[in-house]
């Protein structure tokens, strides 16, 4: 545990009363005080407001180990009772503490809404009710395979026009599904959203020319048509003529709520609000498909007078999520909403489809046709990691809530899921909180999410950081004091096979493919005897042959502790036709008074089979006392330049061949 945590009487007393008001066990390490800070120090995203001290992790803490607090946990009723209604999807897992083993099911399941009255009596019911209790019977594990072929890799026909010139994109999980992120360039232009020290946000539209860039627009946050000083810009998409704002929101009652504006950029000097629309609830996350934006919320409801449904109904552009749009969980007690709203950016002046369920999701993979949200499930009647998968169908901007599945085991990321010909294939770690120790699991699911192959009891001890999957081939990272990247044969649904398991010293948190027959990987370097980290490491594995994987090269940057890369994958450049690889590392270096300090720097790699990994250049961004704001750092290319972007209230360009500085456009003051 933390020292200061150890020697404040007051933090301490504080933690342990919290902890005789329950029977759960202790915490796993992984949310212990050190890791949660550690998580939180990394975390890629600066909260716009945000608890700070060692107060805020010992609330993070106490809100782990308050296992009947109805409105964090989900309490599992018990009722076995079939239900009539023919929209109510099906719901399946595991029962508290039991072995993995196949198809072990939770009858049940989500149910829709028939009126809005239905749905208060059943937030009601859960608030009175704040006890847990399971209900499980097992059955048979191997079923047919029924899926149809995925739309996932397939491009659409409705993407951006081609660029001006050859650039890069966000680095995205699943081809043709985008993702939002802090910039976007179109070969042309820079779309870069500044946070500056208000931590509001504005969108700076930036004419790129090699180092003779000029801002030629910006826009802040507009909701209910005025600027407001506590709304702000988290990420954007860019599609042609068109740009999409999400922002960040809280009315006069201090409620948050999404906006997503859409703007008409074809004057990129003058952009103009095409269409601005909002949804109730924190922003999770969100992913484009063609024309189509796919927008997801989480909302908290507060039971209170039913005539007051603003408090327990999401609501969407000011109006209730239509009641039959609206499903929760017959045996499960949730009070938090994931709000789902769908729209064309091409006609932006209403939302498509709206969904809303009663389900909090922390994991999110998006396929070419349909939208697996997963939560890790707290219950003090568990003795090991259980996580539950829900499925959203979707095409053309409608959605439907189409299965869900609960399993033994923990997500590491969204990198943990893979849709490939009808079947979501997906690792998971399981933490024995009983016996102490974790082993690893792959589970193959049909498209009713029904478990049609598995493997379990994987490196006992072990946890994984990392995972990707290709066509039937599937890698994963997992981690004590060396590093196994094991293969896994996936052409078989119902019978997935280890080929092969590749033992180096650290481990990859990132994995990435680089052309056909190689894997990047991004990480930690680790000291094998004594556990240290050592220095952010980068492997190149030959995975030819999926039965013996090599590790072909590898490079340690020593002095780097940190990049944002290991927590979010869109602060990587990864170019593989140009040879490219950047991101940024942070250094803890010595001051003068004898303190500790961090800055930071953006390197730039290229990988040649034979001579390895060769660090092209490296630039500084930041002196002392300054590496935090440089973190999340993004690069972009167009043609032969190289811009950095959110580094500090500026955009910089650099020549790709020699480093070489090349102009810098300031982002703060005036216009």
């Amino acid at each position: 545990m933390n020292e200061r945590w150890e020697k404040d009487p007051m933090d301490q007393k504080w933690i342990e009363e919290a902890k005789k008001t329950t029977d759960m066990v202790e915490p796993p390490e992984r949310l212990s005080p050190d890791k949660v800070t550690e998580k939180l120090k990394w975390e890629g995203r600066k909260p716009k407001r945000m608890i700070t001290g060692y107060k805020a992790a010992a609330a993070v803490l106490l809100f782990l180990i308050l296992g009947g607090s109805f409105w964090l946990f989900r309490q599992i009723g018990r009722d076995n009772a079939s239900v009539p209604d023919t929209r109510t999807k099906g719901r399946s897992g595991f029962q508290a503490g039991e072995e993995p083993a196949e198809g072990v099911s939770l009858k049940g399941g989500y149910k829709t809404a028939s009126s809005y009255g239905e749905i208060y009596e059943y937030l009601k019911k859960q608030q009175e009710n704040q006890t847990e209790t399971y209900a499980g019977e097992a059955a048979d594990g191997a079923m047919p395979e029924t899926a149809a072929a995925s739309e996932n890799g397939v491009k659409t026909e409705d993407e951006a026009t081609p660029a001006e010139a050859e650039h890069s994109e966000t680095n995205i999980q699943v081809e043709g599904v985008d993702e939002s992120d802090i910039v976007k360039t179109d070969g042309k232009y820079l779309y870069v959203v500044y946070t500056g020290e208000d931590a509001v946000g504005t969108v700076h539209i930036i004419e790129a020319n090699g180092g003779e860039m000029m801002e030629v627009s910006r826009t802040g946050p507009v909701t209910d048509g005025v600027y407001r000083d506590y709304d702000s810009v988290l990420e954007i998409y860019v599609d042609g003529d068109t740009m999409a704002v999400l922002m960040d929101c809280y009315n006069e009652a201090g409620e948050n709520y999404t906006v997503t504006a859409v703007y008409d950029i074809t004057d990129r000097g003058n952009p103009k609000l095409a269409g601005m629309l909002s949804q109730d609830g924190s922003y999770h996350s969100s992913r484009k498909n063609g024309s189509y934006i796919y927008v997801f919320t989480e909302k908290y409801a507060a039971v209170g007078s039913k005539k007051n449904d603003r408090t327990y109904i999401p609501y969407v552009d000011n109006e209730p999520v239509a009641y039959d749009h609206i499903h929760y969980p017959e045996n499960v007690a949730a009070s938090c909403s994931l709000v789902a709203a769908s729209l064309d950016i091409t006609a932006p002046d209403r939302f498509c489809d709206t969904e809303a369920v009663y389900f909090s999701g922390d994991t999110m993979y998006v396929s070419g046709d349909a939208i697996y949200v997963a939560e890790q499930l707290w219950s003090s009647g568990s003795s090991k990691s259980q996580t539950e998968i829900l499925k959203l169908s979707y095409k053309d901007g409608q959605m439907e809530v189409s299965a869900n599945k609960r399993f033994l085991g923990r997500l590491n990321d969204q990198f943990s899921l893979d849709q490939y010909q009808g079947h979501l294939r997906l690792v998971a770690t399981v933490d024995d909180y009983q016996n102490g120790g974790e082993t690893n699991s792959l589970y193959v699911m049909d498209e009713n999410l029904d478990i049609v192959g598995s493997i379990h009891n994987l490196a006992p001890g072990e946890q994984i950081y990392s995972a990707r999957f290709m066509g039937d081939t599937g890698y994963f990272v997992t981690f004590r004091q060396m590093d196994p990247l094991f293969s896994v044969d996936l052409s078989d649904p119902e019978n997935p096979k280890i080929m092969g398991e590749l033992k180096i010293t650290g481990f990859s948190s990132y994995l990435h493919f680089y052309e056909s027959d190689k894997l990047l990987g991004i990480g930690r370097e680790v000291n094998p005897r004594t556990g240290a980290f050592e220095g952010i490491k980068l492997s190149m594995f030959d995975i030819g042959d999926p039965y013996d994987v090599k590790e072909l090269d590898k490079t340690v940057l020593e002095d780097a502790d940190g990049t944002a890369v290991l927590n979010n994958h869109k602060a990587a450049l990864i170019d593989v036709s140009k040879n490219l690889l950047g991101f940024c590392v942070t250094e803890s270096v010595e001051r003068k008074d004898g303190g500790w300090t961090e800055i930071s720097r953006y390197v730039v790699y290229s990988y040649e089979a034979g001579s390895g990994f060769t660090e092209r250049f490296s630039i500084e961004l930041c002196g002392e006392d300054q590496g935090y704001r440089y973190y999340d750092t993004r690069g972009l290319y167009i043609a032969n330049t190289l811009y950095l972007a959110n580094a500090g209230p500026s955009v910089s360009a650099y020549s790709l061949e020699s480093g070489e500085k090349l102009g810098e456009v300031f982002l703060e003051g005036e216009q």
